[in-house]
């Protein structure tokens, strides 16, 4: 079966738990410390809404920078800046959250928060709840790993991370049911690597004679 490349660490399973029970704004409180209580957009100038705007992309973008050379805790440093500024920017948070995730000592209590964030502030965009899936299935939780990869691809139903992200955690689970199978047919659409085109042809196989049986057993 195919395996994601990363292992399962040694997860704070309790605090993540916590995690997906906090509100969107308390699990913020994590990431700021909420020190200080900081001035709303409308009550600084126009000349320093723009300042901080332009800052905050200037920071985000060499999160990007030090993220795709490796250095993790400096793009962690940028991108943190970068959502102080500009609380708006949805790829900052979904970056930084990707970054808390992928970190030597994982901080999966403030990369869900972060990536909640950003599915919070781009609707339609399906990679924060890609991303949640995937941290979910690092620490273990495979349920609510499925439930996260299908919530992406209820924003993209051809988002090809999630469908092999969803299929596999559903099969693993064994969780099988027709909305299993209209994703792994829609995989088989689009799906071009050919180790995952034989493993979502395999799942099909599977999740029909599962189906069929379950029919016939009724």
């Amino acid at each position: 079966m195919m395996k994601f490349r990363s292992t399962v660490p040694n997860a704070p399973s309790v605090m993540l738990m916590v995690a997906c029970l906090l509100p969107v704004c308390g699990s913020l409180c994590l990431l700021s410390g909420c020190k200080t209580t900081r001035m709303t957009p409308e009550e600084l100038s126009a000349e320093e809404r723009d300042r901080r705007l332009r800052e905050s992309y200037r920071l985000f973008s060499a999160g990007q920078a030090a993220q795709k050379s490796g250095n993790l805790q400096a793009a962690r440093e940028y991108y943190s800046q970068a959502v102080e500024l500009n609380a708006d920017l949805a790829a900052a948070w979904n970056n930084l959250g990707i970054v808390l995730m992928e970190s030597e000592k994982p901080d999966y209590l403030n990369a869900a928060a972060a990536l909640r964030k950003s599915a919070e502030l781009s609707p339609s965009d399906p990679r924060p709840y890609e991303n949640l899936g995937l941290l979910y299935r690092r620490a273990g939780w495979y349920p609510e790993s499925v439930r996260y990869y299908g919530m992406s691809l209820e924003r993209d139903k051809n988002y090809l991370p999630s469908l092999r992200g969803y299929a596999l955690g559903a099969i693993e689970t064994s969780a099988i049911d027709e909305t299993l199978l209209e994703h792994i047919k829609q995989a088989l659409l689009i799906e071009t690597e050919p180790a995952w085109r034989l493993e979502f042809e395999r799942f099909k196989l599977r999740v029909e004679g599962e189906l069929r049986a379950m029919k016939e057993a009724k």
